[in-house]
């Protein structure tokens, strides 16, 4: 399987917040060693709101089962996590229903018209290839957005990706657009957008001058300093606790749904106790401003997301 960039594995680390991340990936408040009954090895992708999922995860099997958790947080992007789940050095860790579309075999060109519809055919997909299994998702939604200057959408009236596209049309040279290098040509990416809205090749290639590719660490930074006009980013993305953006509306209904599910080797699918306290963990995070905030104390704040995740489920009696 050819190995290709997440779509946020190190987005969620800017504007300071990499020493926060990778201070909880690589911090020694954690006891790897055996404990009771079997053990359960937990991965995770790079970005704060993975790892808070799998540290949820992790204080559920911990306060619920005799299961002994183990970490390996924090291992790159989709395809180490994919390939070490396969290869049976982890049993589980989150992942996004929108990302299995892009790699597993499911037609990309085929519509999904609910995020029901996407778990249940990336589940039976996945359960046809390997030996995993998807637990249910969690009811948020991270799917990518389009995210505009307030100023800038209040001067030209603009309030829809459809309004971005046709200002874009008639003049090309007015708006400046940024996204990180792997979104032009995606199935869920730019290029796939703008066949999606009805333009030809001829009104693509007319307003690639527009559209700028920028490390995507910097993509809010650059959209807050006022370098660029609008730019892609992700809904459940802390920057969006922070920051003030204006998001455009997908008028067209374009972008996929993007649920985070807990992969899970088959040897565990007969243990009720262990998918039951995945689920709980799934399940205790069910609005996109809760992601927002748990995962701004991260970035922002420096907090170690075990720290967070288990004041998280204190507060909230989840625990």
């Amino acid at each position: 399987m050819t190995r290709r960039m997440g779509r946020r594995d190190i987005l969620s680390m800017a504007s300071g917040g990499a020493s926060g991340v990778l201070a909880g990936c690589l911090s020694s408040d954690t006891d790897d060693s055996p404990g009771r009954g079997r053990e359960l090895r937990l991965g995770s992708k790079l970005f704060a709101e993975n790892q808070l999922f799998a540290w949820l995860g992790f204080e559920s099997l911990q306060s619920r089962t005799d299961v002994q958790p183990v970490h390996r947080l924090g291992m790159g992007q989709f395809g180490e996590n994919w390939r070490a789940l396969r290869r049976d050095e982890i049993d589980c860790y989150w992942e996004y229903t929108g990302t299995l579309r892009n790699f597993v075999d499911i037609a990309p060109s085929q519509e999904f018209d609910s995020a029901t519809a996407l778990y249940e055919a990336a589940a039976a997909a996945v359960a046809s290839e390997t030996d995993i299994r998807l637990q249910e998702p969690a009811p948020l939604d991270n799917r990518y957005v389009l995210l505009a200057r307030p100023d800038w959408a209040e001067r030209t009236g603009v309030e829809t990706i459809g309004g971005l596209l046709d200002r874009l049309r008639e003049q090309p040279d007015s708006t400046s657009v940024a996204f990180g290098p792997d979104f032009r040509t995606r199935p869920d990416g730019w290029n796939a957008l703008l066949r999606h809205y009805g333009l030809d090749a001829a009104r693509r290639a007319s307003i690639r001058p527009a559209t700028t590719e920028v490390d995507p660490l910097l993509v809010y930074d650059h959209l807050r300093a006022g370098l660029f006009d609008v730019a892609v980013g992700y809904a459940t993305n802390p920057q969006l606790e922070r920051w003030t953006f204006t998001q455009l509306e997908d008028d067209r209904g374009f972008f996929s749904f993007y649920e985070p599910v807990a992969l899970v080797r088959s040897e565990h699918a007969d243990a009720t106790a262990i998918l039951e306290s995945l689920d709980a963990a799934t399940r205790s995070i069910d609005t996109v401003e809760t992601v927002r905030r748990l995962a701004a104390r991260i970035v922002f704040d420096g907090d170690a997301p075990r720290t967070v995740a288990q004041e998280y489920l204190r507060q909230s009696g989840s625990g």
